[in-house]
């Protein structure tokens, strides 16, 4: 656990996830910094927050590297790191092109290394910190449609217990979320409005809880593996 006071990296800030976590941990006094490819979004909730808004490409190790000093700098101390960043290539095996799937597992994979790579240099000498991944059912379990998802999902829970099982002894908390449902928001809603009548959405400031939560836990019971879905999914 990192005491209030120190900044908050959020990369991958859209509408819903990301503005919920930037709330709550700016509620809690953390000073917020939100990346995105575009400041349309960032740009006022940083205003709103009193945070930092930061165009990242978040798969590009100069942007991130520049993106970290530059939180460090500008706002305080990074105590908690969170990589929310998923390109959701959706379409039948057969019809997908190498050159997708590669992209795909690019933004994916780099993302999250250099998320977690960033954070640990700056979290190991001062020994404290917390690093989180948000993932999908794909990080469970592989479905049709998702191919190169599966394979990176699943790959980036399993580098999140190797660093676990590498840094936690240096004080710093690394957990991943497994969110098993749509989070509530607009786009979802629009996607399914079926799962509203159905009470089948994710509430996204109890996530965003969630993530704090996690981060306030002491390092004598520290949750590695955090799986979330709505009460009426089956599981």
């Amino acid at each position: 656990m990192s005491s209030a006071g120190g900044s908050v990296v959020i990369v991958g800030v859209g509408e819903g996830l990301g503005t919920a976590q930037a709330r709550r941990f700016a509620q809690a006094g953390f000073r917020v910094a939100l990346t995105a490819r575009k400041p349309d979004l960032i740009e006022p909730l940083a205003r709103e927050l009193n945070g930092k808004a930061y165009v990242v490409d978040a798969a590009d190790a100069a942007q991130m590297a520049k993106l970290f000093a530059d939180t460090e700098k500008d706002l305080a101390p990074v105590a908690c790191a969170i990589c929310n960043i998923s390109d959701r290539l959706q379409k039948p095996f057969l019809e997908m092109t190498a050159e997708e799937f590669e992209r795909s597992i690019r933004i994916n994979g780099m993302a999250a290394f250099l998320t977690a790579n960033e954070a640990a240099k700056r979290m190991v000498p001062r020994g404290e910190g917390s690093i989180f991944f948000t993932g999908n059912h794909s990080s469970r379990t592989a479905i049709p449609r998702l191919a190169a998802n599966a394979l990176v999902k699943g790959g980036v829970k399993h580098m999140a217990t190797g660093l676990h099982r590498e840094l936690g002894a240096k004080g710093i908390h690394i957990a991943h979320f497994t969110i098993d449902g749509g989070i509530d928001n607009p786009k979802t809603r629009k996607r399914d409005p079926s799962l509203v009548d159905r009470a089948g959405l994710v509430d996204m400031d109890a996530l965003a809880e969630l993530y704090y939560q996690t981060h306030l836990q002491h390092k004598s019971c520290w949750s590695l593996e955090v799986e979330c879905r709505p009460w009426t999914e089956p599981y």
